[in-house]
């Protein structure tokens, strides 16, 4: 295998590699959107219209964080297996860098935690 070739394998990896993480970021995404939907479905409220109206209360949080968690345990072996598999990967990519004796590190972003919040990447 030549360095040409080397070089191309390493792009692929660096692609399955984002892929993957892209992928874990879709699911925190898709499982906040839906224990949402779920808890707003379940605790209808009045309208308020207005400034700074807000209609979400501690319960509405709760039951929120409740079905959260939830929705995270029945994809609890998805979640594991993609983390698992990141982290090969990111294992991989530097000892392959490390290998091909390249000037720039990748910039590797570490896998996203999947957090009831906002996006949480460290």
């Amino acid at each position: 295998m030549n360095r040409e070739e080397r070089l191309a394998a390493f792009e692929r990896m660096l692609a399955a590699y984002h892929h993957n993480h892209n992928r874990m970021a879709r699911i925190g995404h898709e499982l906040r959107a839906r224990a949402e939907a779920i808890t707003l479905r379940d605790r209808p409220k009045r309208r308020q219209y207005g400034r700074n109206k807000a209609t979400w209360t501690g319960a509405d949080e709760d039951y929120y964080l409740a079905r959260f968690f939830e929705l995270k345990a029945e994809r609890g072996t998805e979640i594991k297996t993609l983390t698992r598999k990141i982290k090969r990967q990111a294992v991989a990519i530097n000892a392959q860098f490390t290998k091909l004796r390249l000037n720039d590190p990748p910039d590797l972003p570490t896998c996203p935690i999947i957090h009831p919040g906002v996006f949480i990447d460290k």
